[in-house]
């Protein structure tokens, strides 16, 4: 993530061109403090260090369905796709770390949904 990426973002805390909104529980209480190193440690510094990735906010509830939430902001969906969708892919490998973890996390229905901002409208940069 770089300075010009971060300047996509709008004003104040108005999300970035184009944003993931995942939503889900992670299976168990003992997998809790693993889900939470994971993103410490593994997929918060790579949306930092990936080409087009504005930001993250990750959240938690403190009680509901849907305690997890995680918001990912991008520059386009061309970013997106070159970037992110090839990081998922360690989702297929049960030997990486993400390999590992999402067998555990509980996505609500069509969780994540992804698409562009449509307000506060997106102005092209200068």
């Amino acid at each position: 993530m770089n300075d010009s990426d971060i300047a996509q973002r709008g004003p104040g805390l108005t999300p970035g061109p184009v944003v993931q909104m995942g939503n889900f529980n992670v299976a168990s209480h003992e997998m809790e403090a693993e889900v939470g190193a994971w993103y410490a440690q593994h997929r918060l510094p790579f949306m930092a260090a990936m080409p087009g990735s504005i930001g993250a906010r990750k959240l938690l509830a403190a009680a509901g369905w849907g305690r997890h939430s995680i918001l990912y902001e991008f520059v386009s969906l061309e970013q997106r796709e070159a970037g992110f969708l090839a990081h998922e892919e360690l989702a297929h490998d049960p030997q990486s770390w993400t390999g590992r973890i999402f067998p555990h996390l509980r996505h609500a229905p069509c969780s994540p949904a992804v698409g562009k901002r449509i307000w506060p409208p997106v102005r092209p940069r200068p």
